[in-house]
């Protein structure tokens, strides 16, 4: 009984390996399963980050797309505005357009 106190009470891989050592057949046991599962766990919490790693790249490339179309139609309306202003048209008659 005490082992399996030591056991729920364990919380180094020191203590896992001290337990580990007896020759307790499903004390042993447990310990091979209470690792299995600390692992699967630690698995979970790695393809979880990655997820959100994933998910941030995701948003920056959106992000940074977005920001380059408005980029690509600033650069449009101002070479429009240049030809306007080379064609002769008032800034004025410029302005009532691009502010529909």
């Amino acid at each position: 009984m005490q082992l399996w106190k030591q056991l729920i009470n364990a919380e180094t891989e020191g203590d896992l390996e001290m337990l580990e050592q007896t020759n307790v057949k499903e004390i042993q046991e447990a310990v091979l399963i209470l690792r299995e599962m600390s692992a699967d766990e630690k698995m979970k919490e790695l393809a979880r980050r990655r997820e959100l790693a994933l998910y941030d790249r995701i948003t920056d490339l959106e992000v940074s797309r977005a920001e380059g179309r408005a980029e690509g139609r600033a650069e449009e309306r101002t070479l429009i505005i240049q030809k306007m202003r080379r064609s002769g048209m008032s800034e004025e008659d410029i302005n009532k357009i691009f502010s529909m």
